[in-house]
């Protein structure tokens, strides 16, 4: 192999190499999963309560906890929807129609049903998939990146 050839070799190497770093430093700490999931919980538990507004309050706090968080754990912030490869924004776009999905659909049976507590409990099933969401796309995310290997 000519000169060029091992340098470009090398420095292919040392760009998947970065890659894999910058990667594996993307990892979420261990609570910010289930956090996010508990906000997701307490957003649509808001329907359910007269003063829903300050419930509402409390999340959109905690969701900047959370960021300012994650943040200082990784010293980056990634766009779940945009960033990595295929597989990893397939399946945050997939998880959003879901979410979006769970939390309509809690509020029409709320709606046509006057089902008293509904949202409580498409708060559990959202935060618990929301939860499970942030882990599966950390891991394509990293698998993709070859960070997971």
């Amino acid at each position: 192999m000519t000169d060029k050839g091992q340098d470009a070799v090398k420095a292919l190497s040392m760009v998947q190499e970065t890659q894999r770093k910058v990667a594996e430093r993307a990892k979420a700490p261990a609570y910010y999963h289930p956090a996010l999931g508990f906000v997701f919980f307490l957003l649509c538990g808001s329907f359910e309560i007269e003063r829903g507004t300050t419930l509402v309050t409390v999340s959109m706090c905690l969701l900047t906890v959370l960021i300012v968080q994650y943040k200082e754990h990784t010293g980056m912030w990634l766009n779940a929807l945009n960033t990595g490869g295929r597989k990893p924004r397939r399946l945050m776009w997939i998880g959003l129609a879901v979410i979006i999905g769970c939390l309509f659909g809690g509020l029409a049976i709320k709606s046509a049903y006057d089902v008293q507590g509904i949202m409580w409990g498409t708060g559990i099933v959202t935060g618990i998939f929301v939860t499970w969401l942030g882990f599966a796309w950390e891991r394509a995310f990293l698998a993709d990146a070859g960070a997971g290997k």
